[in-house]
C-alpha cells in the first residue's frame, strides 16, 4: 500500500498476495492482486482520512480510514477493508478466485524509487518435444513519481506513486526495448514495484516484484509477462531471482 498526499487530497494504491479460492470447493491457492485505480479521499482538519476505491471498477473494493502523521516522514495508521475478485484460472472450472481482507495497518515512509535495475533468468520454449532454454537479460530504467488521472473526475495531478522509465531486453526475438505506458498502471504500491511498458514490436510487458528493503537495492522475485505481439501470444511468463539496482 502507497499513500500520496497533495494538499488535503489523499490517493493510495494498493497491492496484495494471499490464499483464494473458488466458491465451492477446493484447491486453495495463493494468488496476488493489484488495484489498478487508485483510491482518493480527502484529509480532514483533525488529519483522519477515508480513501475508498471508485465504483466504476467492478471485481475491487478497497476501503481504508486511518490518520496522516503530523511530521513529514512518520508513519501512517489505521485500518482497511479490501475485497478482489480475479479471472477465473483454468484448474477453478470457471469459477474465480475471489479474497476478502480486513485489518489494521502501519504505513512507513520508503525513498522514491529511481535508478537503473538489471538481471539476469532464462526462458523454455519446447518445440518437437524439445527443450530449449535461451538466456534472458534485463535492464530497467525506473523513476518513481508522475502524473496520474482520477478514474472518477478526469483530472490528472501529480503522484508519488506513479511509476516511469524504459527497458531492454535481450533473450526474446521478437523486441529489445520498451518504455512505459501511461494508458496503464504503473507505480510503487507498498514495496511492489508494478511496471507496463509497450515494446517496440506492439506487445505489453509486464513486470513486478517486491522491493526486499527500504534501501531500494534489489527487487526480488521479479515476474515478466509478455502478452500480444508475436512473442506474446499465447502470453510467454519469465520468473527472474532478483534485479539489481546499477546507479
Amino acid at each position: 500500500m502507497s499513500f500520496d498526499v497533495t494538499g488535503n487530497n489523499i490517493v493510495a494504491g494498493s497491492f496484495g498476495s494471499g490464499p483464494c479460492a473458488p466458491p465451492s470447493t477446493p484447491p486453495i491457492v495463493n494468488g496476488s492482486f493489484d488495484f489498478v485505480t487508485a483510491s482518493n479521499g480527502t484529509i480532514a482538519p483533525d488529519g483522519s482520512f477515508t480513501v475508498q476505491s471508485p465504483d466504476n471498477v467492478p471485481g475491487d473494493s478497497l476501503l481504508i480510514q486511518g490518520k496522516v502523521p503530523q511530521v513529514h516522514g512518520d508513519q501512517f495508521s489505521g485500518n482497511y477493508t479490501a475485497s478482489f475478485t480475479s479471472p477465473a484460472p483454468s484448474h477453478f472450472a470457471g469459477e474465480p478466485c475471489t479474497v476478502s481482507y480486513s485489518g489494521m495497518f502501519t504505513a512507513t515512509s520508503f525513498p522514491l524509487v529511481s535508478g537503473v535495475y538489471a538481471g539476469t533468468g532464462s526462458t523454455q520454449t519446447i518445440t518437437n518435444g524439445v527443450s530449449t532454454v535461451t538466456p534472458i537479460e534485463v535492464q530497467a530504467t525506473l523513476q518513481q513519481g508522475g502524473t496520474v488521472t482520477n478514474q472518477v473526475t478526469g483530472i490528472s495531478a501529480p503522484s508519488s506513486i506513479a511509476l516511469t522509465g524504459s527497458i531492454h531486453v535481450q533473450g526474446f526475438p521478437c523486441f529489445t526495448t520498451g518504455v512505459t505506458n501511461p494508458a496503464r498502471s504503473s507505480g510503487v504500491k507498498g514495496n511492489m514495484v508494478v511496471a507496463t511498458f509497450t515494446m517496440d514490436d506492439g506487445s505489453t510487458l509486464s513486470l513486478s516484484g517486491p522491493l526486499t528493503d527500504s534501501t531500494e537495492a534489489h527487487i526480488s522475485p521479479v515476474s515478466l509477462v509478455v502478452d500480444g505481439g508475436k512473442c506474446g501470444t499465447p502470453p510467454s511468463f519469465v520468473s527472474l531471482r532478483q534485479l539489481d539496482r546499477q546507479s
